[in-house]
C-alpha cells in the first residue's frame, strides 16, 4: 500500500514526459524538411471529424492521457524489478550519483515500447485506415511508422525516469 503513491506520482510526472518526447521524436523530420505523420491530428480528427487545432488539442489531451495510463503500466514493471520481486542484472554506468543509473530500465523500455508499438499499430491500423473520416489521413505505412517510433522512445524515456524517480520516492 506504501508503494502506491510514489507509483502514481511517478506514473504521472513520466507519461507526460514520455509523451512529450514522443512528440518531439515524431516530428523531428520537420527539422530537415520532411512531412511527418499528424499524430494529434489523426486522433483528435477521429472526434471532430476536422483536422484543426481543436482536435489537436483533443488529441493531445488523449494523448498525454494515454501516456500516463502506460507510465502506471511502466512504473508497475520497473517497481517489481526495483524491489527484487523479479530478477534483474545491472548495467551500471555511474554509481555515485544520488541515484543508481542502470541501463537495464531503458533496454527494458526500448522492448515493451517497440512491443506497445507493434501491438497499437497493428489494431489501429485496421481502425485509422478503413474508418477515418478523413481521407488524408488513412495511410496506412505513416501510421505504423510514427506508432513504432513513438511507442519505442516513450518506453524507453519512461522506463529510465520510472527508475529514477522511484529510487527517490521510495
Amino acid at each position: 500500500m506504501e508503494l502506491i503513491l510514489p507509483l502514481m506520482l511517478s506514473s504521472v510526472l513520466t507519461g507526460l514526459l514520455g509523451t512529450a518526447v514522443m512528440l518531439a521524436a515524431l516530428n523531428l523530420p520537420l527539422l530537415w524538411g520532411k512531412p511527418t505523420y499528424d499524430t494529434l491530428g489523426t486522433l483528435g480528427s477521429l472526434f471532430t471529424r476536422r483536422l484543426d487545432p481543436q482536435a489537436r488539442a483533443i488529441g493531445a489531451v488523449l494523448l498525454a492521457f494515454g501516456g500516463i495510463v502506460f507510465a502506471l503500466f511502466y512504473g508497475w514493471i520497473a517497481l517489481l524489478f526495483y524491489t527484487g520481486t523479479f530478477a534483474a542484472p545491472q548495467y551500471l554506468v555511474f554509481r555515485d550519483f544520488p541515484t543508481t543509473v542502470d541501463l537495464f530500465y531503458p533496454l527494458v523500455g526500448l522492448v515493451g515500447g517497440f512491443g506497445q508499438g507493434m501491438f497499437a499499430a497493428l489494431i489501429l491500423a485496421f481502425v485509422v485506415v478503413d474508418f477515418h473520416p478523413i481521407e488524408a489521413q488513412r495511410s496506412p505505412f505513416d501510421l505504423v511508422q510514427s506508432f513504432l517510433v513513438g511507442n519505442t522512445v516513450f518506453g524507453m524515456v519512461v522506463m529510465y525516469f520510472q527508475h529514477q524517480l522511484l529510487q527517490l520516492l521510495l
